[in-house]
C-alpha cells in the first residue's frame, strides 16, 4: 500500500519507474499515479499502454479514473453502448465499449464475436489501426468494458459533404493499405472494411491521419493459403476450415463471397478497399445493390460477366456454389465513361490501381503489400493543411471543395501532360522497377511493362511474408516458454522463474518454470490423460477444421500452466473446446449440446462459469498457433514441394502423416511441455524418416538410422531447429507412433483393436484424404539397409 507522502518522490530514472508500473495491475497503476507529479506523468506514459492491458474488478472501480466527455453524448447500436470518456492521468480520448458477454444469445455463453475481436486486436498494435488499451471483466455483471482510443471522425460522415479531392483520397488508400498489409502478415482478414469504419483526423500540424476500426467480423487465417504457382498445399484448406459466406457489408462484398465461397482469403479485404478508394472520389457507392444477385449483376455491368467464354477472366469460377451458365452475359464497360469512376480516371495511375484492387481472381488480386508498392502512391505529397498552432487536435472536416476544373490529380493541374517537379511522374526512386501506364483510348490504361508490378507477389515476397509469421510466431513461443529450444542463435538458458505477462492480472499465478504443459504429479497426468480422451472424441462431432482440437488443447494446457491452485479436468477440456470452436469454426455450438454429449456429468452453469474463468486467466487471448499451423508454415517457407527433389511422388503422403504425427502429440506429454514448433518440425522430420524420402549425410541419398539423419541443412534453416534439438520430440513421437500403428494396423486376425485411446484417430485419419496414413509403419520397425 503507497500512502501520500513526500518520501514517495523516490529519486528514480523515469525508465525505471515505468519499468515497475508496467508491472502493476491496471488497477494498482491508474490509483498509485496521485501519489506525486512524477509518478504521475510517468503513469502517463505512452508506453505503458501499448499494449492491452487486462483487469478484472468491477465497473465502478475502473470507471471512476476516467471522466465522461461533456461535448459528446453516449450511443448504443447492435455492438453494445458507447460512452465517450478521458482517461484521468493522461487526459487521452478514449471510447468505452460495455457490452454484456453473451449479447447475442445467453444459451451461446461468451460471444464469438467478442473472443475474436478481442484475440487479435491483441497482435495488431500498429499506428493504422485503432488501439484497444484496456479490457475490464466485470464478472458480476458479466459485464465486458473495452477502451478503445479515440480516432475522429468516420469517412462515412465525412463523404455526406462530397468527395474527397484526389490528394487526400491518395493519402487516407495509402494509410489503409498500411493496416491492411500489418493485418494479413498476421494472417488476421477485417471482413468488414467500409466507410464507417475508416476513421480520420488531423493533428496540430494538419496532418491526415486514418485507422481503422471494428473488428467484430475478423478472422484469423493463420497463415497464406496458396504457395506460389502450384496452389494450395495439399490439406491446408481442411486445416483453416471453411468461413463464413455472410461478411462483409453487401457494398463491399467480394465477388467470390458472393458466389459462395468459403476458402476466401484475405484478398475479400483489398476488394472493399477498391469500392472505398472509388466511392471517395465520387461521393457515391460504387455498386448497390438490392440483393446478392442484384450485387453481383451491378459488378458485371461494370466489370463483365466471368467465366469460361465470357468476358472476363476468372479460372475456376464455374466450381464455386453460386456460379451459373445462365448468367446473362455482359460485357466490361470503360470506368473512364462511368459515372462513379469517371473522376477517379482522370489519373491514369489511379485507375490502374483501382482496376488491380477490383480482380475477379482473387489469385491475381493485389495485395495490400504490392499495392503500397504501386507507383501512384510514390512521392505521395503529404497534406500540408495548416492549423492554428494553438488549436487543438480535432476531427477531420472536409474543407471547401474546389470546382472540378481547378482540382489537382497525381500532383499536377492534368494527368495528360505536366509532370509534378523533381522529376517523372512514372519514375521510381525507391530502386523498383518503373512502370508506364498511358492512356490508351480514354479508358484503359495500357500496360508497356511485360511483368506487372502489385498483380501478385512474387515467390521471394511471399518467403518473406512466411518467414515473418514463423519468426513473429517463434518469438511469442519464446516469451510463453523461456525455454532453451528454438534457433542456435539463441544460445541463452531460461531463467529459473519466469516473469508472467506485465499489468496482467493473473501474473501472480504464473507457472513456476514458465512451461505450458508440465505435469504437477500424476494427479495431474490423470486428469489431462481423460480430458485429451474426451477432446479427440468430441472433435469428431463439434469440429470441422482440422486445428480446432489443436487449439483447443493449446487451451487446455496454457489454462493449466497458470493456475496451480486447481487440476484443470474434464469440465476445463469442455469449456476449451467451446472456446476453440468459437474461436475456429463457423457453426456455432449451444452449451446444452456440450452437457448431452457430456452424458449429462456437467451443468450447463458449471461450463459457462468455467468458460469465463478459463477468459480471464488468458486474458482472452485464443489467436495461438498450434503445432500443424506451425507444420504449414513451415512447408510454405521450404516451398513445398518444389524445393524437395527427393519426394519420389510422395510429398502429400509425407504432409499427411506429419499432420498424424502432430495429432498424436496431443497424446504425448511430454510433447505437451515443448513448443508447438518444435513438435511440428519433428513431425515433418519423422514423417520424412518413415517414408524414407530425403536427403541426409550432407546431400547423399539412401537410408539414415537415425530420424534425425533426414532433416537437411535448409529445412534446419527454415525452422531454426538443429538435429539434436529435435531428438528429444522426435524420440516421443516415435514412441506414440509405434503404440499406435500397433493398436490400429496390427490387430488380431488382420482387424484392428480398437482401443478408447485411438479411436478418434481411426475414425478420422481413416478416410481417404489421409491417403492410408494409419498403415506407414513407424521408423522404429524398419532395419535400415546401406543405399545401393
Amino acid at each position: 500500500r503507497i500512502e501520500r507522502s513526500e518520501s514517495a518522490d523516490i529519486d528514480l530514472p523515469d525508465e525505471c519507474l515505468i519499468e515497475v508500473f508496467s508491472w502493476l495491475e491496471v488497477n494498482e497503476l491508474l490509483s498509485c499515479a496521485w501519489v506525486c507529479r512524477r509518478w504521475l506523468i510517468a503513469a502517463a506514459d505512452g508506453a505503458l499502454w501499448r499494449q492491452t492491458r487486462f483487469s478484472v474488478t468491477s465497473s465502478d472501480e475502473i470507471i471512476r479514473h476516467f471522466s465522461r466527455q461533456e461535448d459528446r453524448r453516449p450511443y448504443s447500436d447492435h455492438t453494445g453502448y458507447w460512452v465517450p470518456c478521458k482517461r484521468l492521468v493522461d487526459k487521452a480520448a478514449m471510447l468505452c465499449r460495455m457490452v454484456a458477454l453473451d449479447y447475442v444469445d445467453r444459451d451461446e455463453g461468451v460471444c464469438y464475436r467478442l473472443l475474436r475481436s478481442i484475440s487479435c486486436l491483441q497482435r495488431l498494435h500498429h499506428e493504422r489501426i485503432v488501439a484497444l488499451q484496456l479490457v475490464n471483466l466485470d464478472v458480476a455483471r458479466n459485464q465486458l468494458q473495452l477502451f478503445y482510443e479515440d480516432a475522429g471522425t468516420p469517412l462515412e460522415r465525412v463523404l455526406r459533404n462530397g468527395a474527397l479531392p484526389m490528394s487526400e483520397a491518395r493519402e487516407v488508400l495509402r494509410q489503409v493499405l498500411e493496416a491492411l498489409s500489418h493485418c494479413h502478415r498476421q494472417g488476421i482478414t477485417h471482413r468488414n472494411l467500409k466507410p464507417k469504419y475508416i476513421m480520420m483526423q488531423r493533428d496540430l500540424q494538419g496532418r491526415l491521419h486514418t485507422k481503422i476500426s471494428d473488428f467484430n467480423s475478423v478472422r484469423w487465417l493463420a497463415t497464406p493459403q496458396y504457395n506460389g504457382d502450384d496452389g494450395l498445399i495439399y490439406g491446408a484448406l481442411q486445416v483453416i476450415g471453411a468461413c463464413s459466406p455472410t461478411v462483409v457489408t453487401q457494398p463491399y462484398r467480394a465477388p467470390e463471397i458472393l458466389l459462395g465461397c468459403t476458402n476466401y482469403s484475405t484478398k475479400i479485404d483489398l476488394w472493399a478497399a477498391g469500392c472505398v478508394f472509388a466511392e471517395m472520389l465520387s461521393g457515391s457507392i460504387l455498386f448497390a445493390g438490392d440483393s446478392d444477385i442484384g450485387q453481383l449483376f451491378t459488378i458485371f455491368e461494370l466489370l463483365g460477366t466471368p467465366g469460361p467464354d465470357r468476358a472476363a477472366t476468372w479460372r475456376g469460377v464455374e466450381a464455386l456454389p453460386h456460379y451459373s451458365n445462365l448468367f446473362p452475359k455482359m460485357k466490361p464497360k470503360s470506368l473512364a465513361e462511368h459515372s462513379k469512376t469517371r473522376e477517379l480516371c482522370k489519373c491514369p495511375l489511379a485507375e490502374d490501381l483501382l482496376r488491380r484492387m477490383l480482380t475477379f481472381d482473387p489469385k491475381m488480386r493485389v495485395s495490400a503489400a504490392a499495392a503500397l508498392r504501386h507507383p501512384f502512391f510514390v512521392d505521395s505529397p503529404r497534406l500540408q493543411v495548416r492549423l492554428s498552432p494553438t488549436s487543438p487536435a480535432q476531427p477531420f472536416m472536409t474543407p471547401e471543395r474546389p470546382s472540378l476544373a481547378t482540382r489537382s490529380f497525381c500532383g499536377s493541374s492534368s494527368c495528360d501532360g505536366a509532370t509534378p517537379a523533381g522529376g517523372s511522374l512514372l519514375a521510381r526512386s525507391d530502386g523498383m522497377r518503373s512502370f508506364e501506364s498511358e492512356r490508351g483510348d480514354g479508358s484503359r490504361c495500357s500496360e508497356t511493362t511485360e511483368e506487372v508490378a502489385g498483380r501478385s507477389a512474387s515467390p521471394s515476397e511471399a518467403q518473406q511474408g512466411v518467414s515473418r509469421v514463423w519468426e513473429e510466431w517463434r518469438a511469442r513461443e519464446r516469451q510463453q516458454h523461456c525455454a532453451p529450444y528454438g534457433s542456435r542463435a539463441e544460445g541463452v538458458a531460461a531463467p529459473r522463474r519466469a516473469r508472467g505477462a506485465r499489468g496482467q492480472f493473473c501474473a501472480a499465478t504464473a507457472h513456476p518454470d514458465g512451461q505450458k504443459g508440465e505435469m504437477r504429479g500424476t494427479a495431474h497426468a490423470f486428469e489431462r490423460e481423460e480430458a485429451v480422451l474426451w477432446l479427440l472424441n468430441a472433435a469428431t462431432e463439434f469440429c470441422h477444421s482440422d486445428r480446432t482440437v489443436h487449439l483447443a488443447m493449446c487451451v487446455f494446457d496454457a489454462y493449466a500452466a497458470k493456475t496451480r491452485s486447481t487440476t484443470p479436468g474434464l469440465l476445463q477440456a469442455v469449456a476449451a473446446l467451446m472456446l476453440a470452436c468459437k474461436f475456429q469454426e463457423v457453426e456455432i455450438h449451444m452449451v446444452e449440446e456440450f452437457v448431452y454429449f457430456c452424458g449429462e456429468r456437467l451443468a450447463q452453469s458449471e461450463i459457462l462459469s468455467a468458460e469465463l474463468q478459463l477468459c480471464a486467466v488468458l486474458q482472452f487471448d485464443f489467436a495461438i498457433p498450434t503445432a500443424v499451423d506451425f507444420l504449414y508454415c513451415a512447408l510454405q517457407r521450404l516451398d513445398w514441394p518444389n524445393l524437395f527433389s527427393v519426394h519420389r511422388g510422395m510429398h502429400k503422403q509425407a504432409v499427411m502423416l506429419a499432420q498424424y504425427l502432430c495429432d498424436l502429440s496431443l497424446l504425448s506429454p511430454t510433447c505437451a511441455a515443448l513448443p508447438a514448433s518444435l513438435v511440428a518440425s519433428a513431425a515433418l522430420c519423422l514423417a520424412l524418416a518413415c517414408l524414407r524420402c530425403g536427403h541426409w549425410r550432407n546431400g547423399s541419398h539412401g537410408e539414415g538410422k537415425q530420424a534425425e539423419q533426414y532433416w537437411t541443412a535448409g529445412m534446419e534453416q527454415a525452422t531454426g531447429y538443429s538435429r539434436s534439438q529435435l531428438r528429444p520430440a522426435v524420440e516421443a513421437l516415435q514412441r506414440e507412433h509405434v503404440q499406435a500403428y500397433a493398436e490400429l494396423a496390427h490387430g488380431s486376425g488382420g482387424e484392428a483393436r480398437r482401443s478408447e485411446r485411438y479411436d478418434m484417430m481411426r475414425r478420422k485419419f481413416g478416410k481417404s484424404r489421409f491417403l492410408g496414413v494409419l498403415l506407414t509403419a513407424p521408423f522404429e520397425t524398419r532395419e535400415a539397409t546401406p543405399h545401393r
